[in-house]
């Protein structure tokens, strides 16, 4: 789950892209970093639309990827 979600290649350039076109609302995962712990810095300390619009694009993306 977290190569084929954060960590390959092609994963990387759709998060780049993701991020891109959001304008910085999605960041772009640390390959290192684990899946839970990812999601959960994400979305850390954001107010509650943010948020919602982040987990959104975020699980979009990683189910897509």
């Amino acid at each position: 789950m977290h190569h084929i979600c954060l960590s390959c290649v092609y994963a990387q350039e759709v998060w780049v892209l993701v991020n891109q076109w959001s304008n910085g609302l999605v960041l772009i995962p640390d390959r290192q970093q684990g899946m839970e712990r990812w999601w959960n810095d994400a979305l850390a300390g954001l107010p509650k639309n943010t948020k919602q619009q982040r987990a959104t694009l975020m699980t979009y993306t990683a189910w897509n990827i």
